[in-house]
């Protein structure tokens, strides 16, 4: 392990070298993840074949007259979407509040000769 570059001795790190790897690098921790954009992410769930399908039955029944069936076939889409949109939030939200009460690690090893217990 001493071989490697910027490795440190048996002793471990100075409490200056974790200090400034801190500042460097970060803390060690759960990556934030990008949020999709609200937008994105229904006019993603617009482009899927089978709600593309129901807004043309939708548009076609609207030309035809059937304007309660349209408004229908619109409303259920919409619907959808919504629904849709709550479930990935809440799904999201969820795992990465379980993750980080999962992974909040402890990490133990020597630091300027003594050993040491601290927030990984």
């Amino acid at each position: 392990m001493s071989q490697n570059a910027g490795a440190a001795s048996d002793a471990g790190l100075s409490s200056a070298e974790a200090k400034a790897r801190l500042a460097s690098h970060g803390p060690n921790d759960i990556a934030q993840v990008r949020r999709i954009t609200a937008l994105t992410e229904v006019g993603s769930f617009l482009l899927n074949p089978l709600v593309v399908i129901l807004l043309a039955a939708s548009a076609i029944s609207l030309v035809l007259g059937y304007v309660t069936d349209a408004g229908i076939i619109v409303l259920i889409v919409l619907l959808s979407v919504v629904l849709t949109s709550f479930r990935h939030d809440a799904d999201s939200g969820f795992a990465v509040a379980t993750a980080r009460l999962i992974y909040r690690v402890m990490a133990s090893g020597p630091r300027s000769r003594r050993w040491l217990l601290a927030p990984w």
